[in-house]
């Protein structure tokens, strides 16, 4: 028998980023520990980024290029236990840290991002 704990967790992880794809979409290599790395394609949580593939949008290519200036070499990756963990497309969500500074929030503040909720408020919304 299997008890299944009812209280939602966030999980924490180290990772190295390989690759921004857009202004809201990296590719990363997490740090499970035990000397154990997965390849991810993450989304961060709680942001929107005009649009670089198919149809550009307008901001869309600045975004991206501040996302590739911001989002190098290491980071902490936290996900949020009021939200999904992955999206329709399989993408892990979660926030990404480069040291003290949560990205999303860093691309809101330039005017890069606006605030995106999915279904439900996220936890770093009102904070």
């Amino acid at each position: 028998m299997t008890i299944e704990d009812p209280t939602p967790k966030r999980y924490h992880y180290a990772a190295k980023v390989l690759a921004a794809h857009d202004g809201d979409t990296v590719t990363l290599e997490l740090d499970l520990g035990l000397w154990i790395r997965r390849i991810e394609k993450l989304r961060l949580h709680g942001i929107d980024t005009p649009e670089v593939y198919g149809e550009v949008e307008c901001g869309g290519p600045q975004a991206s290029a501040a996302m590739k200036k911001l989002a190098v070499g290491r980071v902490r990756i936290t996900t949020d236990p009021t939200q999904d963990r992955r999206d329709r497309y399989g993408r892990l969500l979660a926030y990404v840290n480069k040291g003290p500074v949560d990205l999303g929030r860093l691309m809101i503040a330039r005017g890069l991002a606006s605030v995106y909720v999915y279904d439900d408020y996220f936890k770093r919304l009102s904070s």
